[in-house]
């Protein structure tokens, strides 16, 4: 899909508010019926549904159903985050993380700390590279090329461009343990989460093994998990201890395994644990220990930049929205409510602030939108159809049109949140998907094109559907983008 450029920054879309409706003007009548058509062969029984669907080539809205209340969004919240960070910081916005020499360099040893600054940076990740550990690789390289062998100080991490709040309010604390809820800090490593394998061991009533991805010790775990007979069932258990390990409980067969995602709870040390494995491997020797900055701290006289790696924000941008990476968003979040030169950290009060400073400045409504992350895990993310149509009319006539149209996914695309819609589709719809199971929330936001070229920004937002219900969802958000798409729906024989 290919979308008109026009030389409007932040046009304020039109937010027409009244009771749930099929707006009959200005439209052909196929494209209302059809849309009217799919919500009428799709009811979700005790849910609540909010549709709008808005045509782009004069902003007219072509069908609105319980459009101007307001709903969770899950993950569509990633939406409203990633237009404001590109109104804000600008498509070319680079992350930057910072390696200072906070001392004199003599026949190889530095007097004096290694700092590293960091700057938000979500992409030391082996999601990115294959190999987790190639940036603190790299950076271990530039120490060495700056003629570093041996480091006097201290290794220390300066995460101070973000607050430590490491969770946002509503962030349930049972959920804190898994990759979804991983912290944020502004020094981060391979999304603060370790990949926990448990095998069972060799013989029945062996202990089970434990290893990791990265295999540098990053966490403390406590081993109550056995091996049970080869044709006996596994189960293993996860938790985290008053004293911060992590606790495997449960049976496992022989020859049998699980792996989990499990997060951190020291992001900045994590990065300094991997960073100082690898100047170990280079021979790179540090006599002090790694530890966090203290808030007065400053460079001594003669302090270096001895090297600056770099990321592209668009690329974090495309992993928030096309994989829905919660760290990814939060991370863009923060940043973006950071401000050095007035003394602001990066956290999430100031990084909504900077998504309603957006919103006010596309004219959306302070009662439209209301958030307290990035990401949509907190249920109090919440926004009208209305308005997450009108911020996507805002994008596709703004000049960030091709950055942000560049990061949705489109339907069967692998290795995305809509790697499993119909392919049919494939080219026609670019959006963004949200999906919160426990509480009933299901999302589908982003443009159309039909057959005949128009496009369409549309919202549908789903609450409260039952358990096992999902699929329901679902497919009332393909029978809506099928009838915007102008193609033929795939309907499933009664049985």
């Amino acid at each position: 899909m290919r979308l008109p450029v026009s030389p409007r920054w932040l046009l304020c879309a039109c937010l027409a508010f009244g009771s749930a409706r099929v707006l009959a003007q200005d439209r052909p009548l196929a494209v209302t019926a059809a849309l009217q058509a799919a919500v009428d062969r799709h009811p979700l029984r005790g849910a609540k549904v909010g549709i709008v669907a808005r045509r782009l080539s004069d902003g007219k809205e072509v069908f609105s159903f319980h459009g101007n209340e307001m709903f969770g969004m899950a993950s569509n919240t990633k939406l409203f985050t990633a237009a404001a960070a590109l109104w804000k910081l600008g498509a070319d916005y680079e992350f930057r993380t910072t390696l200072i020499a906070n001392g004199q360099i003599q026949d190889g040893v530095l007097q004096g700390d290694l700092v590293v600054v960091g700057g938000g940076d979500p992409s030391f990740s082996r999601r990115v590279y294959k190999d987790p550990m190639t940036v603190p690789r790299e950076f271990a390289q530039a120490i060495q090329a700056a003629g570093i062998r041996q480091i006097s100080g201290d290794l220390v991490m300066d995460d101070r461009l973000f607050d430590r709040i490491y969770r946002a309010p509503g962030w349930p604390k049972a959920e804190w343990l898994w990759w979804y809820a991983a912290p944020i800090s502004a020094l981060s490593f391979n999304d603060n989460c370790v990949e926990v394998k448990v095998a069972g061991g060799p013989a029945p009533d062996a202990p089970a093994t434990i290893s990791t991805i990265p295999s540098f010790p990053a966490m403390r775990f406590v081993n109550h998990c056995s091996t049970a007979a080869k044709d006996r069932p596994g189960e293993v258990t996860f938790e985290r201890d008053e004293d911060g390990a992590i606790v495997v409980s449960g049976r496992l067969p022989v020859g049998a395994s699980r792996s989990e995602t499990i997060a951190v709870e020291a992001p900045a040390l994590f990065l300094a644990a991997a960073l100082q494995a690898e100047m170990a491997k280079a021979g790179i020797r540090l006599d002090g220990r790694p530890r966090l900055v203290t808030d007065n701290e400053k460079p001594q006289p003669g302090a270096k930049e001895i090297f600056v790696w770099k990321s592209r924000l668009v690329d974090s941008i495309s992993a928030a929205n096309r994989r829905s990476l919660n760290f990814c968003a939060e991370q863009i979040l923060k940043t973006m409510g950071a401000d050095p030169a007035r003394f602001v950290k990066g956290s999430f009060e100031s990084g909504t602030a900077a998504v309603r400073e957006f919103a006010r400045k596309a004219d959306f409504p302070d009662e439209a939108v209301t958030l307290v992350d990035g990401c949509g895990l907190s249920p109090e993310d919440r926004a009208t159809p209305q308005a997450v149509s009108a911020m996507l009319e805002v994008m596709y006539r703004s000049k960030m049109q091709d950055a942000f149209f560049g990061t949705l996914a489109t339907y069967a695309e692998p290795e995305t949140t809509l790697q499993r819609r119909d392919p049919a589709l494939r080219g026609r719809i670019h959006a963004k998907t949200g999906t919160i199971k426990t509480t009933g929330v299901s999302a589908l936001s982003g443009y159309a094109e039909a057959a005949d070229g128009e496009i369409y920004a549309f919202s549908i937002l789903v609450n409260g559907f039952h358990p096992g219900a999902l699929a329901s969802a679902w497919a009332l958000e393909d029978s809506i983008c099928y009838a915007l798409a102008g193609v033929e729906e795939k309907r499933k024989s009664k049985e």
